[in-house]
């Protein structure tokens, strides 16, 4: 189920859709509609910060430790704790401003912060210089050299660590093999689309094997087909080198697809850090819940509970649910706020024991593979 833009809210049900789907479902916008959303997969939202990861040193590639870094009167961020284990993928994820980019510049040495510490590859690292760090970045632009061929910027960092003509010719070509660049070996980056510009930057940043590969915001500006097409090769190039990916996107699509974890930042602060599914199936703020993919957000009230099931107040009617133990101990202290993601309503009505809701349709849209619908409930959407 693909996501719906963030801020959306609304009852909505994504269904997979043929051009007669619709009208057998005899959905329309303005009619009336029951539809039903299971009682499992229900999410509460906890409000609660994630403790910091707490694994080994020795199995660590990068340890932030209560990184600040501040512009004026503003914390770029705020007392940052994340650890980045050796080879996998991280994405850190959160909207524009919220201090990706500069974590990425501290750990590339391209800036210092003004207090916390910081570790790559277990070595206190705060104030080493950036060319003395196992690290290689790939910028926003991609920052080519304009006057040099694809083959020339690939082979650039090569050539600085003074290797013999035949090694830099033997790397740079497996490079340009891998990033499927052979055949514009020749071209300077004016004549290279968003596309090609990128992959050329790819194979410059891995050709010298760094440990690290910091990659900040690489697909944006790319069009929705190259953005898949890059999406899946950055998985590729990872599973095939075995680096440390760290990657600075907005883009939840991306960072939910590629990573093996995903740390989600806001004005700042980590708001959590998981795999992308238990990011999805058990976000610990509102923020979380929201920024990994389309989800109705509702608050309830306690009413009663009986074994695994709960029964709220809520504004769109009474519903039941069914909760973790540490769903239901955060909902039984009163009112609390809970989600429902698209994909467990139906508008094709549902079991006998799930929860039944009457509504009128407002909008339906339809995105290709499947169609959104905006449902209203009440005065709630």
């Amino acid at each position: 189920v693909s996501r719906v833009a963030r801020g959306q809210r609304g009852l909505i049900r994504r269904l997979d859709r043929s051009p007669s789907s619709t009208r057998e479902a005899g959905v329309q916008a303005g009619k009336h509609a029951s539809f039903s959303f299971v009682t499992r997969g229900v999410l509460v939202i906890l409000d609660a910060l994630q403790p910091a990861d707490s694994k080994a040193s020795a199995a660590l590639a990068v340890e932030c430790q209560f990184l600040t870094r501040r512009f004026g009167a503003k914390d770029a961020l705020a007392g940052v704790t994340l650890n980045v284990r050796r080879g996998e993928f991280l994405s850190v994820l959160g909207p524009a401003g919220c201090g990706k980019t500069t974590l990425l510049r501290l750990i590339a040495g391209l800036d210092l912060a003004d207090s916390g510490g910081l570790k790559i590859a277990g070595n206190e690292s705060s104030h080493v210089p950036a060319w003395r760090r196992p690290v290689n970045t790939v910028f926003p632009g991609y920052a080519l050299f304009p006057h040099l061929s694809v083959s020339e910027n690939v082979a650039f960092g090569l050539r600085l660590k003074r290797l013999p003509g035949r090694d830099i010719v033997r790397f740079a070509t497996s490079a340009m093999e891998l990033l499927h660049l052979t055949q514009i070996a020749g071209k300077h980056p004016h004549e290279l689309s968003g596309e090609e510009k990128l992959r050329t930057a790819l194979a410059r940043a891995l050709v010298v094997e760094p440990e690290i590969l910091l990659l900040d915001e690489p697909l944006a500006g790319l069009d929705a087909a190259a953005r898949q097409r890059l999406g899946q090769t950055l998985r590729e190039l990872h599973q095939r080198n075995q680096n440390t990916f760290l990657l600075a996107t907005a883009d939840a699509e991306l960072a939910m697809t590629a990573s093996d974890r995903v740390a989600v930042l806001r004005a700042g602060h980590i708001e959590q850090v998981d795999t992308p599914d238990v990011l999805y199936e058990r976000p610990r703020t509102r923020f979380v819940a929201e920024a990994v993919g389309a989800c109705n957000l509702v608050q309830g009230e306690f009413r009663a509970r009986s074994g695994q099931l709960l029964e709220a107040e809520t504004s769109i009617g009474v519903l039941v649910m069914e909760l973790s133990e540490i769903g239901i101990e955060r909902a039984e202290q009163g009112k609390f706020i809970f989600g429902i993601r698209p994909e467990r309503i139906s508008l094709r009505g549902g079991g006998a024991s799930d929860n039944r809701i009457l509504g009128r349709i407002t909008e339906v849209a339809f995105t290709g593979a499947m169609s959104r619908y905006v449902v209203r409930v009440g005065e709630s959407i």
